[in-house]
């Protein structure tokens, strides 16, 4: 046992053990771990631990760490900063309130799950020195706006992230999302109410997702910076006219259930990359000659 957990044990035998901080992991048997700690597979499990406080005693070469369904309030940034080998973070369900830069700095972090929880905000460049391959803020009832460089990334990986089902949140800034190389962005399921110019700035998009929010604007340069998208999601809206330039280079767009009237000759045409475009559910009353002439359609649902 180190000496400094030796110390802390020592304290909490004469004090009230509920002031105490929790010790996560430790091999000496008069020590109480609160937490699984597996050393062949360098994972730490702190699930369900009743935790107030960020644990301490979490091996410095730890890869996965799971805290979800305590009461955390935040993440001790000093702290995580001794995890440099860290791979996974799994903190749902907490009581977390802010995203600060926490996570920059951490050169193998590829994984972070912190839905459920009361963040109010993402601060910019949260994320900017992190290589993720997957982010997930769900579920969330503090967040209400996303600002500039809040996912400012610089991955080489293909990034997934998941900003989904978060009620409050009614409102993405320009450059919002930038430097993304590969990845899909999901915003389903918020109260999304326009799509800013440059909101979206990246090469290559497999899927852009604001299904089931709000909508009734989208900025004509709202995807000016990006280079191609696989899947457009604007489903579930509540657009009711589409005008020229709003829609970038893509593959299969929907548009399913919000309340288009007109579709113009300029929206679709000379779209040479779109396959597949959804239209039904909506009020469509005309539709102007060659409206899809230059597409390369195979699947129109009208």
């Amino acid at each position: 046992m180190s000496h400094n957990l030796l110390i802390l044990f020592l304290f909490c035998l004469l004090v009230d053990s509920s002031k105490c901080v929790e010790v996560a992991c430790s091999n000496d048997t008069n020590v109480n771990a609160v937490c699984e700690c597996t050393e062949r597979r360098r994972t730490v499990n702190c699930t369900n631990r009743g935790l107030n406080e960020w644990p301490v005693g979490i091996p410095a070469n730890t890869l996965f760490l799971y805290l979800s369904d305590n009461n955390l309030k935040k993440i001790d940034t000093n702290a995580l900063l001794q995890l440099q080998e860290l791979f996974s973070i799994y903190a749902m369900n907490n009581m977390l309130t802010e995203v600060s830069t926490c996570f920059n700095d951490l050169p193998h972090l590829r994984t972070v799950y912190i839905s459920e929880n009361h963040i109010h905000g993402i601060e910019p460049f949260t994320f900017v020195n992190v290589p993720l391959e997957f982010l997930r803020i769900q579920y969330d009832n503090g967040i209400q706006v996303l600002c500039e460089n809040a996912f400012a990334l610089a991955t080489d990986y293909a990034v997934g992230v998941f900003v989904q089902f978060n009620p409050n949140l009614e409102k993405i800034s320009t450059g919002t999302f930038k430097n993304i190389t590969t990845g899909s962005i999901f915003l389903a399921g918020n109260s999304l109410q326009s799509i800013p110019a440059k909101a979206f700035q990246g090469k290559y998009f497999l899927e852009i997702s604001l299904k089931a929010n709000k909508i009734r604007f989208i900025d004509k340069d709202a995807f000016v910076d990006v280079d191609h998208i696989r899947i457009l999601d604007l489903s579930w809206n509540n657009l009711t006219s589409l005008e020229d330039g709003r829609i970038p280079p893509v593959k299969n767009i929907q548009l399913h259930k919000n309340n288009i009237q007109h579709i113009s000759k300029n929206i679709f045409s000379n779209m040479a990359s779109l396959e597949k475009l959804m239209l039904m559910g909506n009020s469509i009353t005309s539709i102007q000659e060659r409206a899809f002439s230059g597409t390369n359609l195979q699947f129109l649902f009208l």
